[in-house]
């Protein structure tokens, strides 16, 4: 092996372990990362157990995949933004929604870490320890009404801005900081929470926390909410127009795959060498010789139970049973076969019995039998 080959051995080994740990690692820090945050999704992370329930509480429930435009034209009163995709919301979507919240709507944003509508808002987003609390809700809070406790599980807290800045009502927190509040916005209410997770169908069971988010929903308003879906790169009716992370994933390590394919194709171990292809002979030409075999043998009867026994083998191949089978059996499957004569076959196989009977081998009437056989086999294909 010369070093040339050897180098290429060696890169693609290497490649090969690359793209399996970058795999490892995605997968095990993104755990679910194939569940999406959506209304249409049942995993892990998907929102629909609470999408369905709600309306059987009695809440419109309905989905929003248009423009931000568009809200106004739908009647659309309160929405509701849970995990957005940052490569699906820019500032400028943003604020479009912002500005129609604050011309008398109702608007909920659940996001961990940082999002456009925070600066809009002039909050700040800060790490706390992620250990699952319980928290009772704030006094006076509506949210509250009904609420044991709220069990949360996420890290982020909101630190709020100065109350003359925008006065926001506290429905929930800890030491660490603001999980949940709401804030006039013109003629508006915006409702911020640091916990989309609350949502997820794996959290859904929880009592308490459904009575939390229902009651949430519920202050957007009575005539129905929207679920903003436009956010997860979802256009029209759960289909996404825009590639997933995972299938860009997928595509990319095609990519380097065939990249590393087409490289090691390239290299020519040693000059080229035609295939040799044996010469493909007639089973005419097989028989002619077995019968020549078996004349000299005095054993004539050997040949043309041969050529029955094959002649049976061939019919029966599609049904994938022996060719002994008892005559009226192979009759029987013979008939289900289009385009095979049932008199014709028959007429063959009696040949060869009465041959084998009078101990008759003519070798040229033998290969004759042979061709009329091979005809009829071939007229099945």
């Amino acid at each position: 092996m010369n070093r040339r080959k050897a180098a290429w051995g060696v890169l693609i080994l290497i490649a090969v372990a690359l793209l399996f740990f970058v795999q490892s690692r995605i997968v095990r820090n993104r755990a679910g990362f194939i569940s999406l945050p959506t209304t249409y999704d049942t995993g892990v992370n998907g929102l629909k157990a609470f999408f369905l329930l709600l309306g059987e509480l009695g809440h419109g429930v309905d989905r929003f995949e248009e423009t931000p435009a568009s809200l106004e034209k739908r009647g659309v009163r309160g929405l509701v933004v849970i995990s957005p995709f940052p490569q699906y919301l820019d500032r400028q979507k943003a604020r479009e929604i912002y500005n129609w919240a604050a011309g008398g709507r109702r608007l909920l944003v659940a996001a961990d870490g940082d999002s456009p509508f925070w600066d809009l808002l002039s909050v700040k987003t800060h790490r706390a320890p992620g250990s699952q609390q319980r928290l009772k809700g704030e006094t006076g809070s509506s949210l509250a009404a009904g609420v044991e406790y709220v069990q949360v599980s996420g890290s982020s807290r909101f630190r709020l801005p100065p109350a003359q800045s925008h006065p926001f009502q506290v429905h929930l927190q800890d030491s660490s900081g603001v999980i949940c509040a709401s804030a006039r916005v013109g003629e508006g209410e915006v409702f911020i929470l640091s916990a989309p997770e609350m949502f997820s169908n794996v959290n859904v069971s929880q009592e308490s926390n459904v009575i939390f988010l229902a009651n949430l929903c519920r202050a957007l308003g009575e005539r129905g909410i929207s679920f903003d879906e436009t956010i997860h790169g979802i256009l029209k009716d759960g289909k996404s127009y825009v590639l997933p992370e995972t299938a860009r994933a997928v595509l990319w390590q095609l990519g380097v795959a065939l990249l590393l394919f087409y490289a090691v194709y390239l290299l020519r171990f040693g000059s080229p060498r035609p295939l040799w292809q044996g010469r493909v002979r007639a089973s005419t030409e097989f028989v002619h010789s077995l019968a020549g075999l078996f004349k000299r043998a005095d054993s004539r009867k050997f040949a043309l139970d041969n050529l029955a026994r094959g002649f049976r083998r061939k019919i029966l191949k599609p049904f994938g049973v022996s060719p002994d089978l008892p005559d009226d059996r192979f009759m029987e499957l013979v008939r289900l076969i289009p385009g095979l004569d049932e008199g014709t076959v028959a007429a063959l196989l009696e040949r060869c019995s009465k041959d084998r009977a009078a101990q008759k081998l003519p070798q040229g009437e033998l290969v004759a039998l042979a061709r009329q056989m091979e005809a009829l086999v071939k007229g099945m294909k």
